[in-house]
């Protein structure tokens, strides 16, 4: 069984859960970061509207062509899953959050290996 969200209904709530949407009243961008195969995905996706995941080749593609045409207009927050496979989605965000620097826009997902971060994004996306 699996919510509208695509998180299975016997979701086990963590602890990071609560942090996780206090954060999302606070900032327009959140980032997680942690070790592979914990929950980030599926905590992250439960507090989404729209989930992109570019760990699918298709979705990572079309945003590296431009991110516009994927996320611009989606029901937010907008979850962005594994963003290290289309960088580029960064640039875009901090751009969308200094246009409109509404509260709980984006959440972005990266595992701990992968979890280098453009500094252009320093003060617009919390990392978390």
């Amino acid at each position: 069984m699996t919510s509208p969200a695509g998180v299975p209904g016997d979701f086990l709530a963590r602890g990071a859960d609560g942090v996780l949407a206090e954060m999302l009243e606070d900032h327009a961008a959140i980032l997680l970061t942690g070790p592979r195969a914990t929950g980030k995905t599926t905590s992250c996706a439960r507090q989404a509207r729209t989930v992109v995941g570019l760990g699918d080749r298709a979705v990572a593609d079309a945003v590296r062509a431009g991110p516009a045409a994927l996320l611009a207009g989606r029901p937010e927050p907008i979850l962005v899953d594994e963003w290290q496979l289309a960088p580029d989605v960064l640039a875009f965000i901090k751009a969308e959050v200094d246009r409109q620097p509404d509260r709980g826009r984006y959440i972005v997902t990266v595992d701990a290996g992968d979890a280098w971060i453009d500094p252009r994004v320093a003060g617009r996306v919390l990392i978390f």
